[in-house]
Order: structure tokens, then C-alpha cells, then sequence
């Protein structure tokens, strides 16, 4: 077997049937863009004769009747009547699909998920339908509407592509890591969100400390960019979440990755991922992991469609001394209950 797609605008065809069969099958004609179609039924009912109109003849066809058609499709008859006709078709070099018969069949209608211009078939050759469908239904909860509209997207990307000189199959676009360069550059790695807003890089050139420039600009615009500040980022870790004197709003923008659900970041993959056609390393991050979050979150992510990820990372256990933060700024939260991590009689 091999699958093709036809253009049945380009086909003239010809239906011949009774009953529901004839009517379903004359409905997926006309999803499938069918224009040249003879319908032949010698007892249409009143919603065959509604949905065939003036394609409607209602009698059997003859010999001549059949032959101008290309493609000739048969449901709904007494298998005898079904398999001559078949039969006929056949040897005047017709194409013909017989509905439940697979050995008179030449082609097999499959059970057809469409998208706009994007069409998925399932076929089981004939052997069982039922299960065609119930696959078919189980892709259309998966590829949802949403895919029109990115096929379109695609389509437009690959036509801009092919007038620059780009070869249409070419493997153009993988995400890997970029941490060197972006350190380079001023910006943070790859897709991911900031690990945090200051840090502190080791690299075979030196080590360097790392602040989120943008995140800077806009405390300056607050005026709230001092000394003191520069400390209290450096006791969280680079978190400002905790910095109540910096606005609401600024904190959300400005949230480490491990202050963002993870859930996020596969959903935007996933979304990404159509416009990627090899693949992209995503680090996923989870502060402290055990089985469960584990388990959970990668069966997510396999259920949005995900080839792969990338690193897991999490956070030690242990946390470094802040040596370079004044000692009046330590004791100003010493013995403070919200603080436990910043007290030594409470480790």
C-alpha cells in the first residue's frame, strides 16, 4: 500500500449507492473538494436529493454513465450488485473504492482529521474501519484548531525561504545552549529565563560577576539603585521577590527561573516546536527534586509533544557565605524569622 493524496478538483467522479453509506460517503467527497461528481441512486432519500442537488441521477448508471468518470466510489449496495459494478469499472480502467469490500477495492478511503489545508489520514486497509476513526479521534484531541493557522504561518516562512535560495527540505533550525555568548553579549541563554539577577561565572578566562543590566536600568528609573540594594540582591541570591520596596509589577518581569512553573516553559516548547524542525535543548529546572515532581513533569512534557530536553538542574543543598556583603547588612537580618537562611543560629 502506498498513501497518496489526491486533488479530487481535478478528478471527475462518479457515486453510486443507497441509503446512509451513499450520504456519508457524498459528504467526505465535498470536505475533500469533489467538484466534478455524478451522484447515482435509484431511491435517494430526501436528504441525499437535498445534499446532491442537480448532481443527483436517480437511476443506476450505465456503461456510458461510466465513462468519462476517473474515480468511481460504491456504497451501500447488495454485495452482488456492489461487486459487478466493481467489476465493470475496473475493466474500463476505472479506479474504484467499494465500501466493505476489499476485494474489489482499489483504493481505501481513510478517516480523514483536517486542519484547514493540513489533512491527517488513518487507514487500517480496509481491515477495521472502526478503529480508523477511533485513532482519527484521538489525533483531533492532540492537533487542535490552532493548526491552521500555524500550517498557514509555515507555509509563508518556507515560501519567503525558497525565494532567498534556500533549499524547501533543508534542516534550517535547531535551539542549543548559548551560555559564552550570551555572557558576550549581555543577554541570557538560549529560551531560558534568568537563573538569576546577579551571579557569579567561572570560566577557564577568569570569573566574573553577572547582573541583569536591564533589571538595573529599571531600579535606576525608581532611584532605588544603591549599595544597599546591590547587598539585599546579593543575601537573595539575585531574587528581588522578597524586595518589597521594588514595584509588583518589576518583580514579575524580573523572576528567576526558579520562581516560574515549570509548566510554562513546556507549553511555550511545545508551542515553539512547530516552528523547529530538528529539535531544541530546553533545561528544565526544579529546586528541589524528588520522583514525584520528576515524574510529573516530564510526562507532561512528553504528553505536549516534545522530542526532547536538555539538562535537569537544581539547586544545592548548601548555600555559599556571602564574604563580600558588608557585616551591617548581615546583622540587619540576623536574627530575623523571615531571613532563617541568613542566621547562623538557625542552620
Amino acid at each position: 500500500m502506498l498513501p497518496l493524496v489526491l486533488d479530487l478538483a481535478r478528478l471527475r467522479l462518479a457515486l453510486i449507492g443507497e441509503g446512509d453509506a451513499v450520504l456519508r460517503r457524498l459528504k467526505l467527497l465535498d470536505e475533500a473538494g469533489a467538484r466534478d461528481l455524478t451522484v447515482y441512486s435509484a431511491q435517494p432519500s430526501p436528504v441525499l436529493e437535498a445534499l446532491a442537488g442537480a448532481r443527483l441521477v436517480r437511476r443506476s448508471p450505465s456503461d456510458a454513465d461510466l465513462a468519462p468518470a476517473q474515480l468511481v466510489f460504491i456504497a451501500g449496495l447488495a454485495p452482488d450488485r456492489r461487486d459487478d459494478l466493481a467489476k465493470t469499472a475496473q475493466e474500463a480502467g476505472k479506479i474504484v473504492h467499494a465500501e466493505d469490500a476489499k476485494l474489489v477495492t482499489d483504493i481505501h478511503a481513510p478517516a480523514v482529521l483536517r486542519r484547514g489545508d493540513l489533512v491527517i489520514a488513518v487507514s487500517t486497509s480496509g481491515h477495521a474501519p472502526g478503529l480508523a476513526v477511533e485513532l482519527r479521534n484521538f489525533l483531533g484531541r492532540l492537533i487542535g484548531s490552532e493548526w491552521r493557522a500555524r500550517l498557514e504561518e509555515i507555509s509563508g516562512l518556507r515560501r519567503g525561504w525558497m525565494k532567498a535560495g534556500v533549499a524547501p527540505d533543508a534542516i534550517t533550525f535547531a535551539i542549543a545552549p548559548t551560555a559564552t555568548i550570551a555572557s558576550i553579549v549581555g543577554a541570557f541563554e538560549c529560551i531560558e529565563p534568568q537563573v538569576s539577577n546577579l551571579f557569579k561565572r567561572e570560566t577557564l578566562s577568569g570569573d566574573f560577576l553577572q547582573i541583569n543590566r536591564h533589571l538595573v536600568l529599571e531600579l535606576k528609573k525608581l532611584d532605588l539603585w544603591n549599595e544597599g540594594m546591590r547587598n539585599r540582591l546579593k543575601l537573595s541570591d539575585g531574587s528581588i521577590q522578597n524586595i518589597v520596596e521594588i514595584p509588583e509589577d518589576i518583580r514579575a518581569i524580573y523572576r528567576t527561573v526558579w520562581e516560574i512553573p515549570m509548566r510554562s516553559l513546556i507549553d511555550m516548547a511545545a508551542d515553539r516546536g512547530a516552528f523547529i524542525d530538528q529539535s531544541q535543548s530546553l533545561n528544565l529546572f526544579v529546586q528541589s527534586p524528588n520522583i514525584g515532581k520528576l515524574s510529573s513533569m516530564y510526562m507532561y512534557a512528553w504528553k505536549k509533544g516534545l522530542k526532547t530536553t536538555y539538562y535537569l538542574r537544581s539547586r544545592p543543598a548548601t548555600e555559599i557565605a556571602k564574604t563580600t556583603v558588608p557585616v551591617s547588612a548581615m546583622q540587619s537580618v540576623a536574627c530575623s524569622l523571615e531571613n532563617p537562611g541568613s542566621c547562623d543560629a538557625c542552620q
